[in-house]
């Protein structure tokens, strides 16, 4: 009968490890997720400002 109870503090321990490693992905996700909208910003404002040199390029030797 040890085996028996033995199971539900295994399988609580194994919960407890399974609950924290989607707790650690999540919030590995989250800041990739994080990081990629701070690149996909400051890639928009870099063609942004770009396409605003272009312009004046344009004005100014057109």
């Amino acid at each position: 009968m040890t085996g028996h109870s033995r199971a539900p503090a295994g399988h609580a321990a194994m919960k407890n490890f399974v609950d924290s490693m989607l707790g650690d992905i999540r919030a590995s996700y989250r800041s990739r997720e994080e990081q990629l909208a701070r690149a996909a910003r400051g890639y928009k404002k870099r063609m942004k400002d770009l396409a605003k040199k272009h312009e004046n390029l344009l004005i100014a030797y057109g």
